[in-house]
Protein backbone atom coordinates (compact mmCIF):
# COMPACT_ATOMS: atom_id res chain seq x y z
CA UNK A 1 0.00 0.00 0.00
CA UNK A 2 2.96 2.32 0.49
CA UNK A 3 3.38 2.55 -3.29
CA UNK A 4 -0.34 3.20 -3.77
CA UNK A 5 -1.14 5.86 -1.20
CA UNK A 6 2.21 6.85 0.27
CA UNK A 7 2.33 4.97 3.54
CA UNK A 8 0.62 2.86 6.13
CA UNK A 9 -2.77 3.63 7.70
CA UNK A 10 -1.19 5.08 10.84
CA UNK A 11 0.62 7.67 8.68
CA UNK A 12 -2.24 8.52 6.32
CA UNK A 13 -5.49 7.69 8.10
CA UNK A 14 -7.43 10.22 5.97
CA UNK A 15 -6.26 8.62 2.72
CA UNK A 16 -7.19 5.14 3.85
CA UNK A 17 -10.58 6.38 5.03
CA UNK A 18 -11.24 8.05 1.68
CA UNK A 19 -10.31 4.84 -0.17
CA UNK A 20 -12.52 2.63 1.99
CA UNK A 21 -15.92 1.71 0.52
CA UNK A 22 -17.33 1.76 4.06
CA UNK A 23 -16.75 5.53 4.18
CA UNK A 24 -19.06 6.01 1.22
CA UNK A 25 -22.01 3.84 2.33
CA UNK A 26 -25.34 5.67 2.43
CA UNK A 27 -29.00 4.68 2.13
CA UNK A 28 -28.79 5.84 -1.51
CA UNK A 29 -26.17 3.22 -2.42
CA UNK A 30 -27.20 0.80 -5.15
CA UNK A 31 -27.64 -2.92 -4.51
CA UNK A 32 -24.17 -4.25 -3.87
CA UNK A 33 -22.59 -7.64 -4.44
CA UNK A 34 -19.28 -8.33 -2.72
CA UNK A 35 -17.22 -11.37 -3.74
CA UNK A 36 -14.03 -12.01 -1.81
CA UNK A 37 -11.70 -14.91 -1.27
CA UNK A 38 -11.03 -15.92 2.30
CA UNK A 39 -7.34 -16.26 1.44
CA UNK A 40 -7.11 -12.85 -0.21
CA UNK A 41 -3.66 -11.38 0.47
CA UNK A 42 -4.77 -7.78 -0.11
CA UNK A 43 -8.24 -7.48 1.40
CA UNK A 44 -9.11 -9.19 4.67
CA UNK A 45 -12.44 -10.98 4.95
CA UNK A 46 -13.16 -8.81 7.98
CA UNK A 47 -13.17 -5.76 5.69
CA UNK A 48 -15.80 -7.33 3.44
CA UNK A 49 -17.85 -8.22 6.50
CA UNK A 50 -17.51 -4.64 7.77
CA UNK A 51 -18.82 -3.35 4.42
CA UNK A 52 -21.67 -5.87 4.52
CA UNK A 53 -22.63 -4.74 8.03
CA UNK A 54 -22.48 -1.05 7.06
CA UNK A 55 -24.67 -1.66 4.01
CA UNK A 56 -27.16 -3.59 6.16
CA UNK A 57 -27.20 -0.80 8.75
CA UNK A 58 -27.98 1.70 5.98
CA UNK A 59 -30.76 -0.50 4.60
CA UNK A 60 -28.91 -1.19 1.34
CA UNK A 61 -29.71 -4.44 -0.44
CA UNK A 62 -26.49 -6.40 -0.57
CA UNK A 63 -24.99 -9.85 -0.67
CA UNK A 64 -21.62 -11.00 0.60
CA UNK A 65 -20.09 -14.13 -0.89
CA UNK A 66 -16.89 -15.36 0.76
CA UNK A 67 -15.07 -17.86 -1.41
CA UNK A 68 -13.09 -20.39 0.67
CA UNK A 69 -9.35 -20.82 0.06
CA UNK A 70 -9.42 -18.17 -2.67
CA UNK A 71 -6.90 -15.39 -3.35
CA UNK A 72 -7.38 -11.87 -4.70
CA UNK A 73 -7.41 -12.29 -8.49
CA UNK A 74 -9.31 -15.56 -8.42
CA UNK A 75 -11.19 -14.94 -11.64
CA UNK A 76 -8.00 -15.09 -13.69
CA UNK A 77 -8.43 -18.88 -13.63
CA UNK A 78 -11.64 -19.38 -15.60
CA UNK A 79 -11.96 -23.02 -14.51
CA UNK A 80 -11.36 -22.58 -10.79
CA UNK A 81 -14.21 -23.49 -8.46
CA UNK A 82 -14.36 -19.94 -7.08
CA UNK A 83 -14.69 -18.49 -10.59
CA UNK A 84 -17.44 -20.96 -11.41
CA UNK A 85 -19.28 -19.87 -8.26
CA UNK A 86 -18.85 -16.20 -9.22
CA UNK A 87 -20.14 -16.89 -12.73
CA UNK A 88 -23.37 -18.19 -11.19
CA UNK A 89 -23.73 -15.61 -8.41
CA UNK A 90 -23.18 -12.47 -10.51
CA UNK A 91 -25.91 -13.09 -13.14
CA UNK A 92 -28.35 -14.17 -10.42
CA UNK A 93 -27.68 -10.96 -8.47
CA UNK A 94 -28.05 -8.83 -11.59
CA UNK A 95 -31.28 -10.61 -12.54
CA UNK A 96 -32.73 -9.71 -9.13
CA UNK A 97 -31.36 -6.19 -8.72
CA UNK A 98 -29.75 -5.08 -12.01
Amino acid sequence: MRDYDGGIPEEFRDRYSMLSPVTHVSPDAPPTLTLLGTSDRFVASAQAEELHDALNASGVTNELVLLPATDHIFDSDWNALSTQIARKVIPAFLAKFG
